[in-house]
């Protein structure tokens, strides 16, 4: 894993934590380890996806 990346996957998930440490009350606990488990997972989908151009927008 390039160490970009990595830098913002462990940026996403401390913000995460902090965020969902804060609405721990208003929600299920459910949805806070959803959320925090999809961080990484979606960064790195990401990444993948950019690499491979098809995020890349085309001039019609």
């Amino acid at each position: 894993m390039p160490r970009g990346l990595t830098v913002v996957a462990v940026l996403l998930r401390a913000t995460g934590v902090g965020v969902q440490a804060s609405v721990w009350t208003l929600m299920p606990v459910w949805y806070h380890l959803g959320f925090l488990g999809l961080l990484v997972p979606g960064c790195l989908l990401g990444a993948r996806l950019k690499g491979t151009g098809c995020l890349t927008p085309t001039a019609d």
